[in-house]
C-alpha cells in the first residue's frame, strides 16, 4: 500500500525533495551571510572602539597643550612687566606701577617676577624721587 501510493505521487515527492533541497541550500547561504555580517560587525566594532580611544587619546593631548597655551600665555604676560613697569614708572604712574606688581605677584602659581633692579621699596624711593622733582 505504501508502495502503491509512493509511486502514485512519485512526481509530488521528488517536486517536494526538490523544493526542500532548494530552500535548504538558501537557507546554508542565508547563515552563511549572517555570520560574514556579524564578523563584519565584530570588526566594525573594534575598529570604532579603537577610533574612540585614539579620539580620546587626541583630545587630551589637545587639552594638555591649550592648558601649556595658556600657562605659556601667562609666562609671557609675566615676562612684560618689568618692562611695562619701567614705561608706568617713566611716565609718573607708580600707583599704576605697584599695582602692576602687585597683581602679578599676588598669585603664588607665578612664582618671582624677573625685577632685575625693581623692588617694591625702589618703586616708593622713585615715586618719592619724581615728587620731590616735580615740587
Amino acid at each position: 500500500m505504501i508502495e502503491r501510493l509512493i509511486k502514485e505521487h512519485q512526481g509530488d515527492i521528488e517536486n517536494c525533495l526538490s523544493t526542500f533541497k532548494d530552500v535548504s541550500s538558501r537557507i546554508s547561504v542565508c547563515r552563511e551571510r549572517v555570520i560574514n555580517v556579524r564578523n563584519a560587525l565584530g570588526q566594525c566594532k573594534q575598529i570604532l572602539e579603537n577610533k574612540r580611544d585614539d579620539l580620546k587619546k587626541l583630545w587630551v593631548e589637545s587639552s594638555e597643550q591649550r592648558h601649556v597655551v595658556e600657562i605659556m600665555n601667562k609666562l609671557d604676560d609675566l615676562r612684560n612687566i618689568p618692562i611695562e613697569v619701567e614705561i608706568l614708572m617713566d611716565k609718573g604712574a607708580f600707583e599704576t606701577a605697584a599695582e602692576t606688581i602687585t597683581r602679578a605677584t599676588e598669585h603664588p602659581e607665578n612664582g618671582p617676577v624677573p625685577f632685575t633692579h625693581l623692588s617694591g621699596e625702589s618703586l616708593f624711593y622713585e615715586r618719592d624721587t619724581y615728587y620731590t622733582k616735580g615740587m
